[in-house]
């Protein structure tokens, strides 16, 4: 272009940002063009000039630059005194995409119009250039972008296939893993189809329990066929469709060799990978075996209830009359040696009345049948009751015994005080047993609801050794304290049971020949202060009178009749007897009875029935089960009947005097 217009100077100026920057500078020098690349925006050229070219996209052609009056000012005209001068546009499709700049600085009139018409051809054919190698360089930049996201594409997915492979081996080696476990499960494991129910894995457990020789003998085998009912398969999928698992699940499954089976299963729900139940999942215990020993443990339980019920009412009912009249002998005059021999022989009763209730409550505890109450009681007055009833057979060794009680104790309490007054008896009547001289202490400490009992003796005191098997049914510290002191070394292991069931523990401290400690820990909520319902309540009880009452008395052995007739008259109670149930319906249609003592088994009517049809015909007169079956069982029994209270033989009088006057005077 420079040569073809007759410049000695000339300069290309492209669009880039929209802003010109100067790409190429071309000068003649001895005949030859020099072509220098710049990329600047510093242009050595009249800047006026260009820029005018530029804002107006016309081409300037001066003959004499510093004879235009337009541009005569420009520092760059003014310095070169440049002559000729010719700069236009390069348009293509109407863009501006630069500027070519031509000058001769010694030539006037350099650029004729037909120079300019060459100069102009030229320039579109720059212009397509230009395009040509923006598009190019564009394109260029193109390719080497997708190329660089390609590469950035691939190497995303060799580590994708990479982690798919690890994650791959590790599902390979986790199902190995669990083929492994699930085959050497000593239960059975079934995974089957949701929809046809067909065997799709099994381990060689669940194939004994089938009786197949081979998973092949039971692959693709609908489940359904080794279900002895098939409802229960039905319903067994409707439990997990509904719940997702369902544990421990009881059903019969049929053997191969036709014999029912009992089974407990566990089974849950498998999803696909759209979260839709697919399949399900089942373990399996066959416990047929389990089944028939629990029935045959049942039974022998059944069998020993009945047996425990039947000893205690055959016990019961002859010690029901020795203990009640040995206590009717107390009320008549007796000379001293007489007194002496009564005295032996109520203790001889009430030791084997201890005897035959730790016995019972053994087999009770043993069996899981014991129930603990959750009743108000005052801890005061158990301790005092307790140490009232041992005081005499302290006196009797000459032993001192003292009571520990804070004076500031909140009493009142929430529990079983039954059983908490058979435990302290216990264990403050083997400290006085086997104290032979000094002092025996019961004490209790507070700590809110946290009570701490404890006896403290000055008896034999044990070994180490001997503490260790203290507490074992029927077993003493050794032989020679069971010849020495007696007892049958059920009465501690009890006391342990009952502290354990209501929370606590029994420890030991002692020393051989200095003493021994027992003490637990329970812990009893606390209850509403009663004391000023219950103070002088002993007093009380002293002063009440039974005078005017009228009761029937309901047994078929005659002589718990005259037993329970002569306490009765003692409280001034006039009664009438009934040989049995059919005789008590007579005579309670013809007679008012303030209150009814019936006899359970009976001849002709037990006493169940006949209470049975007092209530069903309308009869509301209160009833009292006498029963030498002391098994809680019969408890509920009589309840349910329609009895009101129960009373265990044999009658200790003021267990009757309690009972009298809960239902004659405080139920009026």
């Amino acid at each position: 272009m420079i040569e073809s217009a007759g410049a000695t100077m000339g300069a290309l100026i492209l669009a880039e940002d929209a802003q010109p920057r100067l790409k190429t500078v071309g000068i003649i020098e001895n005949d030859t063009i020099i072509v220098r690349h710049k990329n600047s925006r510093s242009l050595p050229v009249a800047a006026s000039i260009l820029q005018y070219v530029w804002r107006t996209q016309e081409t300037v052609a001066l003959d004499d630059a510093g004879l235009d009056e337009r541009f005569q000012r420009d520092p760059y005209v003014h310095s070169t005194r440049v002559k000729s001068l010719l700069s236009g546009p390069i348009i293509k499709q109407g863009v501006l995409l630069g500027v070519y700049y031509l000058e001769n600085p010694l030539a006037a009139g350099t650029f004729t119009p037909a120079r300019q018409e060459v100069i102009l051809a030229l320039a579109t054919q720059a212009a397509i250039s230009i395009e040509n190698a923006r598009l190019y360089d564009e394109l260029e930049n193109r390719v080497t972008i997708r190329t660089q996201e390609l590469s950035t594409v691939n190497q995303d997915l060799e580590n994708e296939l990479a982690e798919r492979n690890r994650i791959e081996k590790a599902l390979r080696e986790s199902e190995s893993r669990f083929r492994a476990i699930v085959e050497s499960m000593l239960t059975g494991y079934l995974k089957t189809e949701l929809v046809s129910g067909k065997i799709l894995a099994i381990n060689t457990a669940m194939l004994n329990i089938l009786g197949a020789d081979s998973s092949e003998d039971v692959l693709g085998e609908p489940s359904l066929n080794f279900f002895s009912n098939p409802q229960e398969r039905n319903q067994l999928q409707e439990m997990v469709l509904k719940h997702g698992r369902v544990t421990r699940y009881a059903i019969k499954i049929r053997h191969r060799n036709g014999k029912i089976l009992d089974a407990l299963t566990t089974s849950r729900l498998l999803y696909n990978t759209d979260g839709e139940p697919s399949h399900i999942e089942t373990t399996m215990m066959d416990v047929t075996e389990l089944n028939s020993a629990r029935e045959a443990a049942e039974a022998a339980t059944r069998a020993k209830s009945a047996f425990l019920a039947n000893m205690s009412h055959e016990i019961r009912t002859p010690m029901n009359a020795i203990h009640g009249i040995a206590h009717l002998l107390k009320h008549t005059e007796l000379n001293e040696k007489q007194q002496d021999y009564l005295l032996k022989l109520t203790q001889s009763t009430n030791t084997l009345i201890a005897l035959i209730d730790d016995i019972l409550d053994f087999s009770k505890i043993e069996a899981d049948r014991l129930e603990l109450e959750n009743e108000v009681f005052s801890c005061r007055r158990i301790m005092n009751q307790v140490m009232s009833l041992l005081q005499f057979r302290a006196e009797e060794k000459g032993l001192l015994l003292k009571l520990n009680i804070p004076a500031q104790l909140l009493e009142w309490r929430k529990g079983d005080a039954l059983r908490l007054t058979q435990v302290l008896i216990n264990l403050l009547g083997n400290a006085i047993k086997f104290t032979q001289q000094g002092e025996v202490h019961l004490e209790l400490y507070s700590n809110n609801t946290q009570l701490t009992f404890a006896v403290r003796d000055q008896g034999i005191g044990m070994t180490t050794e001997q503490i260790q098997r203290l507490f074992q049914p029927f077993s003493q510290a050794d032989n020679s304290t069971t010849r020495r002191f007696g007892g049958t070394g059920l009465g501690l292991s009890i006391s342990k049971k009952l502290v354990a069931l209501m929370g606590g523990d029994i420890t030991v401290k002692s020393q051989l020949g200095i003493g021994s400690q027992f003490s637990f820990t329970l812990n009893l909520p606390l209850a509403p202060d009663q004391m000023h319902t219950s103070a002088n309540s002993s007093d009380a009880e002293q002063t009440l009178t039974f005078a005017g009452k009228h009761v029937l008395v309901v047994d078929d052995v005659a002589i718990n009749r005259l037993v329970a007739r002569e306490l009765l008259s003692l409280v001034k109670i006039t009664c009438d007897e009934a040989n049995n149930g059919e005789e008590a319906l007579n005579k309670l249609l013809s007679h008012h009875y303030d209150l009814v003592l019936m006899d359970l088994q009976m001849p002709i009517l037990d006493g169940l029935e006949a209470t049975r049809q007092m209530r069903a015909r309308g009869d509301s007169t209160p009833v009292i089960a006498l029963t030498a079956d002391a098994l809680e069982s019969h408890k509920k029994t009589c309840i349910d009947v329609g009895m009101n209270d129960h009373l265990a033989k044999p009658i200790i009088p003021l267990q009757l005097h309690s009972m009298l006057k809960k239902w004659l005077i405080d139920q009026v």
